[in-house]
C-alpha cells in the first residue's frame, strides 16, 4: 500500500472529517455557489499530496447527493 500511495499520492485520502453545518449552511452555499441543501452536511478530506476535497453528504429522498457545481 505504501508504494501505491507513493506513486499516486493525489488519489489516496489521508484523513476525512464530516461536519453538520447547521445554521451556517446558507452562508456556505452562498460562498460555494451550491444549493443550500447540499451544504447542510459536508466532508473535508486531505489527500497524501496535500490537496483537499470537499463533498456534500446531504442525501436527497432518492438516496443521492444533490448536485454540487
Amino acid at each position: 500500500m505504501c508504494a501505491e500511495i507513493g506513486t499516486a499520492p493525489g488519489t489516496y485520502r489521508f484523513i476525512l472529517a464530516e461536519f453538520d453545518t447547521g445554521p451556517l449552511a446558507d452562508d456556505i452555499s452562498a460562498l460555494a455557489g451550491i444549493p443550500a441543501p447540499a451544504a447542510r452536511r459536508v466532508a473535508f478530506g486531505r489527500l497524501y499530496d496535500g490537496s483537499y476535497t470537499v463533498e456534500s453528504l446531504t442525501m436527497t429522498a432518492n438516496g443521492k447527493a444533490p448536485p454540487v457545481a
